[in-house]
């Protein structure tokens, strides 16, 4: 037993070395640097003890939202029954369990213990993650561990997705429980596998993928508003536009109405992103050209200020844009509020942006087909930095750019 648990537990050291190797400045940062990051002015989360119960429990049910293995509907039911199962035949006289050849293991091999200790990691990771939203516990485990401020202990729920899908297999592997029904263990892997690729879910591309090339066929080629993997990245678009460009290494870009992550997974680099670790100065340098933008929106100037992670360009108007639809629902205004001189200083050269989220007249200006064909997915336009700013010095007194409807963009050959 205590041979497999060291042999189970061995890749998690090895995963963290290669975590450690390859966030090496994220550590660096963290650990060996005076620098104020972004961590020290978040504003957490002040919950109750009940109500960090219950989010305990919604985590132990659904998980949370950046690991949607949807155990709930097939994998965690199995589970709890195989808990009871297990225990049960633990209970039963020794004198039974010897002739049924058990020895003192719950079922097929897998001893009590491991089966119960997964169980209680899945909890106690659950606890951990409702109780972090408790001010005196974080308080208090950031008061005797004070290097590690601002470090989110409750990531440890991002293990029980493994802890789950660990017990799954442990139940595939017990041919005390199957017998001679083994055919039926070689099921419920597909029937598990179903109900996660059937599901739409925000991080199910390959169900985005299918659902968009079905989408094509029945309505001659139109393709639907949820982007698919390839549409999302655009990749052959941007190798044309990067082309167009004559873009360099190192040229700096920001984006509006689609995520950063597009133009980072295209090789062009960012102003702007989602960062969880960076210095509290450039929060301050990119705060002042979202300025405009936040002082109309207070739920957005909350945001920010609270946790600034997203370091994005946002809206003057709605405070949530679904940047994963080509229409960019809950958008209501096309106007762009940003201050470019401040977006000059952090030696942005290109500002890019979805067709459907704003347009500007008098700039040279690069029509972006999300889908790489003919027909339109999700147009955008890429705007060199000066020309956007001479228009706005032209048209505009404030620090708030209002971008006209374009009607003729020259399309890109």
């Amino acid at each position: 037993m205590l041979l497999f648990l060291c042999r189970c537990s061995l890749p998690f050291p090895v995963l963290a070395c290669g975590y450690v190797c390859v966030e090496y400045r994220l550590f660096r940062l963290m650990l060996f640097s005076h620098t104020v990051s972004i961590r020290s002015t978040m504003q957490e989360a002040a919950l109750t003890l009940p109500a960090c119960w219950r989010e305990a429990v919604d985590v132990f049910r659904n998980g949370m939202m950046h690991v949607d293995d949807r155990h709930l509907f097939f994998v965690m039911p199995l589970c709890l029954c195989y808990l009871l199962y297990v225990n049960l035949v633990h209970l039963r006289p020794l004198r039974k369990r010897r002739k049924a050849k058990r020895g003192n293991h719950g079922a097929g091999g897998f001893s009590l213990p491991f089966v119960n200790l997964c169980f209680f990691l899945l909890i106690l990771n659950s606890l951990i993650y409702g109780l972090y939203d408790n001010a005196p516990v974080r308080d208090g485990f950031f008061a005797l561990l004070p290097p590690l401020q601002g470090f989110q202990f409750n990531r440890t729920i991002f293990l029980n997705p493994f802890l789950w899908y660990l017990l799954f297999g442990c139940i595939l592997c017990d041919d005390h429980l199957w017998g001679k029904k083994r055919w039926m263990a070689h099921l419920l892997p597909f029937l598990a596998m179903a109900s996660v690729l059937l599901g739409n879910t925000g991080y199910n591309d390959l169900y985005h993928s299918a659902y968009s090339a079905y989408y094509r066929l029945r309505h001659e080629g139109r393709s639907p508003d949820e982007m698919s993997f390839g549409e999302f990245y655009s990749a052959p678009v941007f190798d044309k536009i990067k082309k167009e460009l004559s873009y360099q290494p190192g040229e700096y870009a920001a984006a509006y109405g689609m995520y950063p992550a597009v133009l980072e997974y295209n090789g062009i680099a960012t102003v702007d992103g989602y960062l969880g670790y960076y210095p509290q100065a450039y929060k301050e340098k990119f705060r002042r050209v979202i300025a405009p933008a936040l002082d109309r929106v207070e739920s957005s100037r909350q945001y920010f200020d609270g946790w600034g992670a997203r370091c994005y360009l946002v809206s003057g108007t709605d405070s949530v844009l679904q940047m994963n639809r080509k229409s960019l629902p809950g958008l209501t205004d096309r106007n762009l509020y940003i201050d470019p001189k401040a977006l000059r200083t952090l030696h942005c050269k290109y500002l890019f942006f979805p067709h459907s989220a704003c347009q500007c007249a008098g700039v040279r200006t690069y029509i972006i087909d999300r889908t790489g064909g003919e027909r339109a997915g999700l147009p955008g336009l890429c705007v060199r930095m000066e020309a956007f700013e001479r228009h706005f010095k032209k048209c505009h007194r404030w620090n708030i750019g209002l971008l006209r409807h374009f009607k003729k963009m020259p399309q890109m050959g």
